[in-house]
């Protein structure tokens, strides 16, 4: 629960993506109710993955593993 209320002041901008996503959504339905089919088959997933992706980003900065934040060379395997 402290994380959970500690994560606004310590990353504003993620916080703001995490809850701009749902409400894309919501906009989304009110201008075009028809794409519902579009939101229950592959909306929901699509979501979760966006929001994975931005506390992804969050937990590898906190995480306190400076090797986490080296980028990762396409050639070496690494």
């Amino acid at each position: 629960m402290r994380n959970a209320l500690l994560l606004p002041l310590a990353e504003p901008l993620r916080t703001l993506a995490l809850l701009l996503r749902p409400v894309a959504t919501v906009s989304l339905l009110y201008v075009y109710p028809q794409a519902v089919v579009l939101v229950v088959t592959i909306g929901f997933s699509v979501g979760a993955y966006v929001d994975a992706l931005v506390l992804q980003s969050v937990f590898r900065r906190r995480s306190g593993d400076p090797t986490a934040l080296d980028p990762v060379s396409p050639h070496s395997g690494e």
